[in-house]
This record gives C-alpha cells, structure tokens and sequence, in this order.
C-alpha cells in the first residue's frame, strides 16, 4: 500500500476516533445536565466513609435517583472529583441533574438540621397540619391541598391505594408515627415520607386480613379511624370492633359520637341532640354503615382491631369520663349505664 495511502487511512481513522470521542463526550455532558425525572421526590441518600465512586453511583442508581450510574462515573473522573466526595447524608431527588447531584456531594452539604415531629395517633389531617405548621415546616392549608383527591397524580402509585375511591383524598393514610422531616421539605415530600411509612407499617398478612373479613383498605381504614378515636386501650379497641362489626352486620347505625365531632370540629364526649341531626354522609347516627371516608389517621392497633376484632355479645359501649370503657348486651343495659357514667 502506497505511503500517501495509508497516511490518508490514518488520518481518516483518527477523524473518525476524534469524531467519536468528541460525541460520546458530548453525549454524557448532557446526560450529566439532565434530570432523571423532573418530578422525582427528595429522600435521603447516605455516603459512609471510605465508600468508592462506582459503589455511590450503584447506589444512587438503585435509589432512582440518576437514570445510569456509568454517567455519574465518568462524570465524576472527569470533573475530578473523586477525591472531593465527602460522606454524609444528603437530601437529593431525582430532579437534580448529575452534576447537581455530584456538587453537592462535593460541597460539604450534607444535612446537618433535621426537624423531629410527632405526629400523635388519631389526629386528623387538619390537627397533623397544626403540628407541622408549629414546627415551621409548612405553611397553613399546605397539607390539606396537598392530600386533596385532585392532587394525588404527584404521588407513586402505592398498592394500598388501589381500592380507594377516586372522590376520596388521603385522609386515614398518613401513618402517625415520630418524622425527621428536612428543613426545607416541601408539603409533598411531607405526605411521601408518611405514605411510604404506612406501606412499611401495613404488613402483607394485614393486607391479606382485609379480604378475609370481606372488607377493602378503604374500608379498614375508615372502621379503625373512628375505633381510634372512640377508645384507647388495645383491649377495648379490639372489643368496640367487634361491637361496631355487628352491627354493621345487620344494618345497624354505628352511633360514633366521633364522627359528629368529625363534621362539627368539636371534641363532645356525647353528641348533643342538635348535632346528631345534622344531615352528612358522615353522621352514624342518621346513617347506617360506615361514614364516607377516615375522620381521623389510625395506628396499628387500631387497624389491626378493625381487621381482627374479638367477637362479644356487646351491641352497645360507652366511654366514661375516666377513659374507661363500658359495654352492655342490650339497649335498656346501655341506658342504665349511661344514666349512671354520663350525668
């Protein structure tokens, strides 16, 4: 082959390799500035000490939080930042881009001022609010918008979910339990957290007791919301679900003097007769069966006795002024005593 030849050959086969490392380069600047998914939520990301590049860019990969963890790699090596990675916990989301992501990581912000909220069993959606607005986390009606039906697009599709109704918002769902919520979570990030902490909490065999008592989640959630805020003790919730399990058995109303309260706001030990004629699809009293939706956010032990109630002979319950629970058998027993708990 003639000189001039195979120079040109060369020459036409290190255009092509520049060609082709200039445009897989380019090709991954882009990818390093693109967002895995624009409308990703934040969750926390951890780097311990000592941790490798390929295993943080595994692992930020597995979390959902870059589309590949090659780019992250080849990113980082070369920006030459390896070095620069500093272990920690960080708050980051899939709509950050690589780059974003890898200054972060690199800047010495990991998250140093976490705020710790109880979130109490039984409390509403609108009660939760109050305690994180005191907290200066949101800011007021933040939450309730946030959990409205006409919202829930934002939120992954949670199989305990499936059997809500499409007119029902996430009242019932937002698991109480003690949060580490970053400063600067948005209302969305708040409901994620407590809704990813209910699909922990609700165990297979509770999701597969529903069914068995011929019930949804919906409906479980509903039951053990107002078995919430009816009574107390572990006891006494499993004994009420039985009460309340009869009588939706025959159609009977449930009588729950708290989802009055639920649609006045009040918080009566015993409705008043004014009250109890308010017409909502709420009141148990005026309606047989279960109200329309949770009028408050259950905890395990409520839920559980909704799934597994113990079967009584009671038909009627009341909670004296002491917080202790008092069954009867018949109608005329009740009565009796609530002419002698409730004067």
């Amino acid at each position: 082959m003639p000189v001039k030849k195979t120079i040109l050959s060369i020459i036409t086969l290190l255009t092509a390799a520049v060609i082709f490392f200039a445009g897989a380069y380019l090709y991954i600047q882009k990818q390093a500035e693109t967002p895995f998914n624009e409308f990703g939520f934040y969750k926390n990301f951890k780097i311990s000490f000592g941790e490798s590049v390929e295993k943080i860019a595994e692992n930020l990969a597995y979390e959902g939080l870059i589309k590949n963890d090659f780019y992250f790699m080849v990113y980082v090596w070369e920006k030459n930042l390896a070095a620069s990675i500093m272990a920690g916990e960080y708050y980051l989301s899939p709509a950050m881009s690589i780059g974003q992501i890898a200054g972060i990581i690199t800047g010495g912000k990991a998250i140093g001022r976490e705020i710790t909220v109880l979130i109490p069993e039984g409390l509403t959606s609108a009660e939760s609010e109050r305690i994180l607005v005191g907290a200066n986390l949101i800011n007021k009606s933040e939450l309730i918008e946030a959990i409205k039906k006409e919202n829930l697009k934002k939120y992954p599709n949670y199989e305990f979910l499936k059997d809500k109704p499409a007119r029902a918002g996430l009242e019932g769902y937002l698991f109480p339990d003690t949060y580490r919520f970053f400063k600067d979570a948005k209302p969305e990030d708040i409901v994620i957290k407590m809704l990813e902490n209910f699909d922990k909490k609700f165990t297979e065999e509770m999701r597969l007791g529903a069914p068995k008592q011929g019930e949804t989640i919906f409906e479980v959630l509903t039951l053990a919301s107002i078995i919430q805020k009816e009574v107390s003790d572990s006891g006494d919730m499993k004994i009420v679900a039985g009460i309340f399990k009869n009588r939706l058995s025959i159609g009977m109303a449930l009588e729950a003097d708290s989802t009055i309260n639920f649609i006045t706001g009040k918080k009566m030990p015993q409705a008043t007769l004014n009250d109890l004629k308010i017409d909502s699809a709420y009141n148990t009293y005026k309606y047989p069966g279960l109200p329309t939706g949770p009028i408050s956010n259950p905890g395990l032990t409520a839920i559980k006795a909704a799934i597994w109630p113990e079967k009584t002979p009671y038909w009627y319950f009341l909670t004296a002024p002491d917080g202790k629970a008092v069954y009867s058998k018949t109608y005329e027993e009740h009565l009796k005593n609530k002419a002698k708990y409730l004067r």
